[in-house]
């Protein structure tokens, strides 16, 4: 991927606060984006057709027309589908946060905003889109290679069924191709680099095709590439077809990680873990398996970040998710709610097994050290556990639990954990 310049990018700040409008214009002028200001949702749509921004930080209450009217409306027009947008708000209500999400913004940064989160979540969703873009201009080069190509190309699956196919391929066989797609073709057993195919071509006359086979990945599935072609030569087509996919899996592969990690600390997001949740969730109702969830926050993390600034607070969550990775399973699910609050998913964990892994995290962060100038600091964390039991009907419920006993934890005095006993 290509040099991440800010300059590059035109943001639109939708806020009816003057305020709210300035504090973000310093934070990203800073760094040099390009802004442009709107201070409800007709302002807002009159910008955007004008600029079309790469970006659109959106606040979540307005009068008149709130942001979920905005985002539904911008979602739903070909021209700005495209465009990610980030909610501002106050509001940390589950059901706000969960329409956000439905409606189609990226993410959400709270109010008041915290200047590194809101860099690091504006750059994060900006590169993600680069890359999109990115990813697009290969599938179409890709696409270009295959259609033009002389070469008859075919994509076969482990049961040797076509998966694609171009025209090339279609006329060499003499079928249209809807007759070679999500048909059996037999994978061809090569004693050598190649071979030679007889085939019938559309003059009905006996022909033969050079065929070249070579494994490669496609759409998450390690498939054979057919390369068929009258006698001539088609390496060149092969190392270009091969080179395009090799580089269009590994834009995929970029953005997918891009899209479900946390930049800081490179455990799960917030949409990501959540999303795992539910599927742990529906996997423990379907076979009658315990699973336990923790939320965690770091205990005073605000006076951290206030006395030592946004490094030491960086640098205090990389080694509290370093420190909870070493005491947790390679099956168990660690991500990032926002800021200083994470969760951990411990599938097939009863409430007792939860209670011990608990311990150990909480044990193990009291020990952590950093040291900054001539002070040394040592921060502790608060847990709050709740366990799947048959009684719990979604996994709101669930996270619900777990919130409250997190709740008490912090209210209790921090540096602890506490179980959920609802």
């Amino acid at each position: 991927m290509k040099e991440f310049i800010p300059s590059e990018f035109v943001i639109l700040i939708v806020d009816d606060h003057p305020e709210n409008l300035k504090l973000l214009a310093s934070m990203l002028v800073e760094v040099g984006y390009k802004l442009n200001f709107a201070k409800n949702g007709k302002e807002a749509r009159q910008r955007i057709s004008q600029l079309k921004p790469d970006l659109i930080l959106l606040d979540l209450r307005m009068p008149e027309e709130d942001g979920f009217q905005v985002c539904h409306q911008l979602k739903h027009d070909l021209k700005y589908q495209d465009v990610p947008i980030i909610f501002i708000t106050v509001s940390k209500d589950p059901e706000d946060l969960k329409l956000a999400f439905e409606l189609g913004a990226v993410d959400y940064v709270n109010k008041p905003f915290q200047h590194e989160e809101v860099l690091a979540r504006v750059k994060t969703h900006l590169t993600i889109k680069k890359q999109a873009e990115e990813l697009k201009q290969s599938e179409a080069k890709l696409n270009t290679i295959v259609t033009h190509l002389y070469d008859g190309i075919l994509i076969v699956d482990k049961d040797g069924v076509v998966k694609f196919a171009n025209q090339a391929a279609a006329r060499i066989f003499g079928q249209p191709l809807e007759k070679i797609l999500n048909h059996t073709l037999g994978t061809p057993i090569l004693t050598s680099d190649k071979a030679l195919l007889d085939f019938i071509g559309l003059d009905d006359k006996l022909r033969i095709a050079e065929i070249t086979v070579a494994k490669t990945e496609w759409q998450g599935e390690t498939v054979n590439i057919i390369c068929l072609r009258d006698i001539s030569d088609r390496q060149k087509a092969m190392q270009e077809l091969e080179a395009a996919l090799t580089k269009q899996k590994e834009l995929s592969q970029e953005l997918e990680k891009m899209a479900t990690t946390d930049p800081l600390t490179n455990i799960y997001n917030r949409r990501q873990i959540m999303k795992l949740a539910e599927q742990e969730f529906t996997r423990s109702i379907r076979y009658q398996h315990s699973f336990s969830i923790f939320l965690m926050d770091i205990d005073k993390f605000k006076i951290i970040n206030d006395t030592y600034g946004h490094q030491i607070g960086d640098k205090v969550i990389i080694e509290m998710v370093k420190t909870v990775l070493k005491n947790i399973r390679n099956a168990d699910i660690f991500g990032r709610l926002g800021g200083d609050e994470f969760m951990v998913i411990l599938p097939e964990t009863n409430k007792e097994q939860g209670v011990e892994a608990a311990k150990r995290i909480c044990s193990s962060i009291r020990d952590i050290e950093i040291t900054f100038e001539a002070d040394i600091i040592k921060f502790s964390i608060s847990i709050g556990v709740a366990s799947y039991s048959k009684e719990i009907k979604n996994l709101e419920e669930i996270i619900s639990s777990a919130d409250k006993a997190l709740y008490k934890a912090k209210g209790g005095g921090r540096n602890q954990l506490i179980i959920d006993n609802g």
